[in-house]
């Protein structure tokens, strides 16, 4: 189990710097490869999701993935795939999962050192966004989703909640809400 932790955290480091330094993360299938070693790296540390209801989340976070393209088709699948279905699977695996456990303490302290850990885990995107954007972004995955989702985690000792609502904040939050509705409208015949 050791050799596992020393690699798992080898893997999420590489991909952290690869990300923050060369700005890879952006590079869809370099974040697909990562994302599913990752995973499975995780699993192996023994982070778990229930298997009865993983496939109704795997199918809503696919929805939401087509439903983004579809909204918004300068996304393409692929993309859509990897931003809203295995971005939610790893980064609540590792964060809410395998980092939480991690933490001995109250859940008050699992919840804020999370919640840190996953907000500067978004500095890897310090090469794709504007300072501003990746800054809001930081503290707002610090702030607000973190806490948020690790205290769902802890009520519910479920990571698909979290999963299901990682997904959806991303679909919200991948350059569209302010398409959403008109296009919603103007597909409908109603705008």
């Amino acid at each position: 189990m050791e050799k596992n932790l020393g690699v798992l955290i080898g893997v999420i480091v590489s991909y952290f710097v690869a990300s923050l330094v060369l700005g890879f993360s952006q590079l869809v299938l370099f974040s697909i490869v990562w994302k599913l070693v990752i995973i499975g790296l995780l699993w192996r540390a023994g982070i778990k999701v229930e298997k009865r209801h993983f496939v109704l989340t795997f199918v809503a976070l696919m929805v939401m993935a087509v439903l983004l393209v579809w909204v918004n088709p300068r996304i393409g699948l692929v993309e859509s795939f990897a931003g809203l279905v295995l971005t939610p699977i790893m980064e609540e695996m590792l964060f809410r999962g395998w980092i939480m456990e991690q933490i001995k303490g109250s859940d008050r302290k699992k919840i804020v050192l999370s919640s840190i850990l996953f907000g500067l885990y978004h500095l890897k995107n310090a090469m794709v966004y504007s300072p501003p954007t990746m800054l809001y972004q930081v503290f707002y995955t610090m702030l607000i989703v973190g806490p948020v989702f690790g205290w769902i985690r802890l009520r519910t000792r479920s990571l698909l909640p979290t999963m299901g609502l990682h997904g959806l904040n991303n679909l919200l939050s991948m350059g569209f809400t302010a398409k959403l509705i008109p296009a919603i409208m103007q597909r409908s015949g109603k705008f």
